[in-house]
């Protein structure tokens, strides 16, 4: 599988199903293109930490769309996400929209400090 598109906008998936979709992320070492909304849903940084853990595996992706808007993603979340990010050695572009969520100074401070490294 190359490219994977996943639009989860206003559901009820929490961090029990955001979980266990990153789980099955993780297998999808082949994948060159990730374009992931989970807009509007009842996930938080606990679906967020294990999205950034899985993303580790993904070392072949090269375009990353992450959508979390309105969701109770915070700091710790956003930055497991960079995480995970920053161990991908060949992604090209990366969108990352978390409009409406907890995530405070200190959160993007360290996304962007993931991120950089």
């Amino acid at each position: 599988l190359g490219v994977l598109t996943l639009y989860w906008n206003t559901t009820n998936v929490g961090n029990k199903a955001i979980c266990a979709l990153a789980s099955g992320l993780a297998a999808l070492v082949r994948l060159d293109v990730l374009h992931f909304h989970w807009d509007n849903t009842a996930s938080g940084d606990e679906g967020a930490d294990a999205l950034g853990n899985s993303l580790v595996q993904l070392q072949q992706l090269k375009v990353a769309s992450l959508h979390c808007g309105r969701t109770s993603i915070g700091d710790a979340g956003v930055t497991a996400i960079g995480d995970g990010l920053s161990k991908i050695g060949v992604l090209e572009s990366l969108t990352f929209n978390c409009y409406s969520t907890v995530v405070t100074d200190a959160g993007l401070a360290g996304f962007a400090r993931s991120i950089g490294q």
